[in-house]
Parts: C-alpha cells; structure tokens; sequence
C-alpha cells in the first residue's frame, strides 16, 4: 500500500533533506517513504548530507558505521572511505538505499567526504540481549554479554557464526574478508562480544572489529595468527603472542587426530618465542596451542598445519599450449608445447610409481589422459579421481579405476552455490624418493579443447610436500566434503621450493579476495593478467589503484568490450581507468581462458611473482567454488608468463584504446638542461599529462650506469638510452610530437612513471 505523508510533513522532511541531516532525520525520512527496489537494492532516489564520528575504520571494509547525537548509521563507497578510520568525524553526501535491508548512504564520490577531525573518542557500546538484535538497533555498536561460539574454530573471512546465550538463544556474527580476525582462534567459552550490529536480507549480524572487541575474561586468548614466523627442512620457528598472560603447551605430530609430540614454556607471558627442531623434511605437521593463565583458565586453538622444505629438486616448468613472443624472454624461453600438451600430462602420469590423484573439473580421452590413468591403476598404482557434479556420462563409463576412488562434488541448487572447478594432478606425494613427487595444476581442463585450442597454462611443479598438501585437499573432497564444508586448516599455506617462496590456497575458504588484493598492492613497476571470467570488482579496483600509483598495468580478458549489462563491471572499472584490456571476442574459435597475474616481470629487484590456477576472478571462484590458486615468487617463471601474455595481447582488439601498435617514432637526443642538488638515485616526470615534449629527472649521489626506457601500453619498447649519472639531479628533455596520443611509461632501471599524451 501507498503511504500517504501530510503536507507538512513534506515540507519538513524536505527542508531537512536541503540541508545537513542528522540521522534520525535520515531514518525518519526512510521510515515514511517507499523506495524503488530493484533486486537486493532499495533505492529511495534522494540525496542527504550527514555527519558523525565514525564506529570503525577498514577492519570491516570498506563501509564505515557512524554515529551523531541522534543514531548511528552505515555509509558506503568502494573506495572514497578508504582514509577513515575510528574515531573520525566525517562529513559525507550520497544517495540513500537499503542494501540488502541494511539502510546506507553510497554512491559516494571522493569530492563528497570531509574528515573533520580525528581521535575523537567513540561511544560506550549500548548492551543488549541477542534477542535485541533487531532493527531498532542497526548500525549501533552493541555488546552481548556471556555468549559462546557453537563451533569454536579458527575465525576464516567472509564467514558467519552462530553465537548462543546461556538461555539458548542464538544470534550470527560475521567476519568480513580483510578482518584482522581472520586466522585468529576462535574463543571457547562464555565471553562478552563488542560489535556493530549490521543486517543482511533478514538476518542481523554482530560485526567485531578486532580481538579487543572479545573480552576473554581470565582465559589468556590468541592476540594475533599462530603460523610460523620461519621453517626449514627440519625447523619450524613460533612467535605465539596472547591477549593476557600465560604459560604454554605447542602439541604437534603428523597425524591430527594424535599430536604424539609437544613443547612447553611455563613463562606467563604474552611473547612466546620457540623453535621445533629434528622435524622430518618434505613433511607436513599438525598442531595446537594452549595458553593457560596463572588462574588456570586455558584458551585452546584448533588444529592447525605446516609444512617443512623437502630434499626435492624445486624445479618449476610452465607450459603454454598457444604461441610465445620470446622476443621479450628475460634468459629462458616460454615453452610452447604447440599440440603435445595432452602429451606431456600423460608423459608424467606414466612415469609415476605409487600414486596419482587428480582433480578434474572437465577430462576427455582424446589425448590418452584417461588411458594412461587406467594403465596405471592396472599396473597397481592408487588412482584417485575427484570429479565435478555434470561429468559426462560416457567419460565415466570409460574410466576403470576402483569407483571406491571417485567422488564427484553434487550439483548446485538453493543452498549450494558452485563446482569442483580444480585441475590438479598429485603425484607420487607419499614417496620414498623426494624426487618423484610433482604436481600439475593451472588453468587446463583435460579435454581436447582444452590441452590444443583454447589458451591455458600448465605448472609443473616438482616437491614432495606440495604434492602432499595437494592431496591432502583431494582426500577431503574425496570422503565427500565440498565448498565451505571443507576445513580451512589442514593444508600449509606457505612452502619454500627450489629457494622461491610458493603459496598455496584452496577456495572457498582460502580468502582469495584479500590474497589478490594484497598481492597487487606489493606491485612496483608492472602488472599484467589474463583471465577467462572477471567479475570481481575488489580485484579491478586494487588494479586501478597501482595503475594510478605509476605500475604499468595490461590485461587481456575473454569477451569483456561489451560492458552495457552491469554498472562498474571490472571491464568498465578498468576502461575508465585508462587501462590496457585486450579482448577475445565471441567471434574467436578460442576460448582465453587462462587464469594468471604476473606482477613485477620487470624488476627483478622488486618481488616478481606469478598467480594461476583454476579460480576465475568471480564469485563462484573466489566464495562457492573448489579452486585452488597457487602463488610462485621466481623472477624467470614471471618473465616466462609475460611472454605467453605478450603474444595473447598482440591477437587482441583492445577496448577504447590503442588500436596499433607503433612501428616508428622519432625521439629527439636528450639533453640535460638544468642541474640540482644531489640525493639518491630516483626520478620524477613532468608535465602531466603531456602534448610535446616530456621531462624526467635523475637524481644520484653516486657515479652510476641508468638505462632509459619509453615503453607503450603494450610493453612494447619504443626508445632506450643509456646515460652515465653523475652525482647530482639533472633534468632531460624527450620530444614525444610524432606519437599518437595514449597511456606511455617512462622507466629508469625498472622504476615506472605513467605519462598520458594529449
């Protein structure tokens, strides 16, 4: 029904919209009127400008709570909030919704936001009942007094619990992705809760910030994340630190159903410092901490993993199934397998000796794959195959290994989003001979298409505890536990391989989300990505946020140009951006579908790194999905990436960009006009952006060698000098008048400055 508001009513509500408002003008305001809704957004079409201080800072995001004299309330933008923090008091203007019932004001561009002041100091929390978690109190920071978890674990991102009273009530809290909760233990027993109280659809959430909101009581509580500081083959070293006091207990072992071995340390401190020695190597350890006070309260982790460097060669190969541009090879030559891809999978299949488990979103038998793999189980080997819900029926009736060994995820309905979306192979894992041991994974189906056609990537990676924690992931889906179902603890995170640091992180509770994002803030110079489906908009933003900073950054994705059907698709987030974003359009009879970042190729000296797997940038990859995403620091494998990426971008159309690549350009001799005072080396560039001629400074305290670069969108070199600095800070000129406008770098020994050319 219509609601029907007086006259003068209006006019009040009205005049209090013209101006600032406070929040309970807001309310009211939302109270009285009947927005538009469209799916999970309620749009009541209106402008309010608002001030108060606010409740939190980005531990819960990027929305930010905050309070006046009258109520407390939610505001949102993806990014103009990013400098608020407690305490603020902060002036904003935007349009006011409900999303998903919670009431914001969003949509909130930079020039929108005043910080007024800081260190304000924020209200005492208002204690209510869970029964008082309810609309009355929405966006209020709260505090819930003698609750308990139901299932005490390790706190993941992105991820709800149910907290109970002692009179059974129960109530949901909520740690957002970027928490700084995320890989805290879990508090057992009856603890007092500070929160914002947020809702999403018909649920109300208590949102805590940080382990100060858990008041532990006399239990000495996890301050920070227990995993290792460092490890060896035979070492692992702990920084354990606690909320209060405590001594402690560290029982560890091989199996987690039986930690057979402990260290203790009876200092009651919160700083506990230890080394585990005479560990096995290429192993993987579980184990649990206990932190008792002198009073004797305990708190207990859950059980948790790590994985010491095996005695295995490390030796990492990419393989890429389309052709290479070597041109731009760094020392070691991308392969590019042309038609044998299918050939090498089966190659390695056939050489093992004890185990092969295999993770299969798609596999065909057009390349031998499944002929191998039922050779080998008749040869007594243990095939184990994990397989998705909408396998085709003819390519199970040809696989002849134990069907005891088979386990395919169900398919998606109402309450279970995603796929068995991985492509991995374990080798070998449990072998005597370290160097038996490898594993396959990347972005391949193993299907005809797949390995021939469309363009992937394949990693091979030779270690023995990798291969050990890629099975580990395989068992548990194999005894049929999928999605978020599966436990977040029982693989290692981090391995040392062939000297390289290698992550590893399995979704959906690997909190891909934050590890892309942190992973593209390390970037200093470049950054280029390819990738089938992108859909996560934290991920562009993140992308724009570097470009913007100088990194050179280019992309090619699949079929992405057309971005008319959402608002702030990461195809239009990137456009607007100035980016560089190829396309393989419909019209292709290849799919891209390569899933890959590879950041800082250029600059050995940075971090260069590699990001592939299975996971699509979406939310089925990063929230609903089995993916598995594996992260490799090594300076040649980044270059090697880059030079499959040169080729898939050069195929390309581009969006809104440079439509061709230049063959000619004229560079006057450069000059120096203008001498400074000395400093270290670096540089700068101005005017920008540019019509004809650009200058750039180089500042040194030393004699030294620096090697001059004028590089296009495409990573394509169009002018290099090699200057011999003096001591000093001398200015050069560069005429630019004979290029086309566009997005250009300037690059002084792998240092990056965007200039744009009008």
């Amino acid at each position: 029904m219509k609601k029907i508001i007086p006259f003068l009513a209006l006019l009040l509500t009205f005049s209090a919209i013209n101006a600032q408002s406070t929040i309970a003008e807001i309310r009211a305001y939302a109270d009285a009127n009947i927005p538009t809704v469209d799916g999970n957004v309620a749009d009541y079409d209106i402008e309010f400008t608002v001030s108060g201080i606010a409740l939190n800072g980005s531990e819960l995001g990027p929305i930010r709570y905050i309070r006046d004299a009258t109520g407390s309330m939610a505001i949102y933008d993806g990014s103009s909030l990013a400098d608020v923090q407690l305490g603020d008091e902060v002036t904003v203007t935007g349009n006011l919704i409900e999303f998903a019932g919670l009431l914001e004001i969003s949509g909130i561009p930079e020039a929108n936001v005043t910080i007024v002041s800081t260190g304000n100091p924020t209200p005492d929390p208002e204690i209510i009942p869970i029964a008082g978690m309810e609309e009355a109190n929405e966006g209020k920071l709260v505090q819930l007094f003698g609750v308990t978890f139901q299932d005490p674990d390790v706190f993941a991102g992105n991820s709800n619990y149910t907290i109970e009273d002692g009179d059974g009530n129960t109530g949901q809290l909520r740690v957002s992705n970027g928490s700084p909760l995320v890989g805290t233990g879990i508090p057992v027993g009856p603890i007092d809760i500070t929160g914002i109280l947020g809702q999403f659809n018909a649920t109300y959430q208590l949102l805590p910030r940080t382990i100060a909101d858990f008041n532990l009581g006399g239990a000495p509580g996890f301050a920070a994340a227990l995993a290792p500081n460092d490890f060896s083959a035979t070492t692992v070293d702990f920084n354990i630190q606690t909320g209060g006091a405590g001594d402690l207990v560290f029982a560890y072992g091989t199996d987690p159903a039986n930690l057979d071995q402990s260290f203790e340390m009876a200092d009651f401190s919160n700083d506990h410092i230890f080394e585990i020695t005479d560990l096995n190597p290429g192993e993987i350890y579980f184990y649990q901490v206990t932190t008792t006070s002198e009073t004797g309260e305990s708190s207990v982790s859950n059980v948790l993993s790590f994985g010491t460097v095996s005695e295995s060669t490390g030796v990492i190969k990419a393989f890429f199934n389309n052709p290479v541009d070597v041109s731009v090879s760094t020392g070691t030559d991308a392969t590019y397998t042309n038609n044998s891809l299918g050939d090498t999978i089966v190659h390695y299949i056939n050489n093992a000796t004890e185990s092969i488990d295999i993770a299969a979103y798609n596999i065909g038998n057009t390349t031998g794959i499944i002929t191998a793999l039922n050779e080998a189980y008749a040869n007594g080997i243990e095939v184990r195959m994990v397989l998705n819900a909408d396998i085709n029926q003819a390519v199970l009736d040809i696989i002849e290994i134990d069907p005891t060994n088979i386990s395919t995820r169900p398919p998606a309905n109402a309450d279970s989003f995603g796929e068995m979306h991985n492509k991995f192979i374990s080798i070998d894992a449990n072998s005597d001979d370290p160097n038996a041991a490898y594993v396959m994974t990347g972005s391949t189906n193993f299907t005809n298409d797949q390995v021939r056609i469309d363009p992937n990537n394949l990693v091979l990676i030779q270690d023995q505890t990798l291969a050990k924690a890629y099975s580990l992931e395989l068992s548990e889906m194999l005894g049929g536990t999928f999605g978020a179902d599966k436990s977040i603890i029982d693989v290692p995170t981090e391995f040392k391989i062939g000297g390289d640091r290698v992550e590893l992180y399995f979704s959906p509770n690997g909190n891909l989300d934050n590890i892309f994002d942190d992973a593209i803030a390390s970037a200093e110079t470049d950054l280029y990505f390819a990738i089938f489906s992108f859909t996560v908009r934290g991920v562009a933003y993140e992308i724009e946020d570097v470009n913007d900073s100088g990194v050179q950054v280019g992309g090619v994705m699949n079929n992405s140009c057309d971005v008319d059907n959402f608002d702030n698709d990461p195809a239009e987030i990137l456009q607007e951006a100035d980016l560089s974003v190829g396309l393989v359009g419909n019209e292709s009879a290849k799919l891209l579908h390569h899933k890959y970042m590879v950041i800082d190729q250029g600059n050995p000296g940075s971090d260069p790194m590699v990001i592939t797997g299975s996971a699509n940038w979406s939310s089925n990859g990063f929230y609903n999905s089995d993916e598995n995403v594996v992260i490799i620091h090594n300076a040649s494998l980044a270059n090697q990436f880059y030079q499959e990426w040169k080729a898939r971008f050069d195929e390309t159309a581009v969006c809104d960009q440079i439509e061709e690549p230049m063959d000619t350009m004229v560079v006057d001799t450069m000059v120096a006009i203008q001498q400074l005072a000395a400093g270290q080396i670096d540089f700068a560039v101005y005017p920008n952006p540019v019509r004809d001629h650009v200058f750039f400074s180089l500042d040194s305290q030393i004699n030294d060698n620096v090697t001059v670069r004028l590089v296009d969108l495409r990573g394509q070199v169009l002018y290099t000098k090699d200057l011999e600095v003096n001591p000093g800070n001398k200015v050069y000129q560069l005429n630019l008048s004979a290029m086309n406008p566009g997005v250009y770098f300037i690059q002084a020994n792998g240092v990056s400055q965007k200039i744009v050319l009008q």
